[in-house]
């Protein structure tokens, strides 16, 4: 799975009904483009992912 890899260079997590705050596993995944997260019931910051520095697309939309 991506999340124990270096390397994703997308990850999918939307319309999923996922809950709580941004996994900060996230944070791992150094080298990810594209991050799709709308349509759950996330809340709280984005500290865990805003330093992504290869980070293109963050779609947040519809969450908390």
């Amino acid at each position: 799975a991506c999340l124990h890899a270096k390397y994703c260079p997308f990850f999918r997590l939307q319309d999923n009904k996922l809950q709580g705050s941004i996994p900060p596993e996230l944070r791992q995944l150094w080298r990810l483009k594209k991050l799709y997260l709308q349509n759950n019931m996330f809340e709280g910051d984005i500290d865990g992912i805003a330093h992504l520095p290869e980070l293109k697309r963050l779609n947040l939309e519809n969450n908390r």
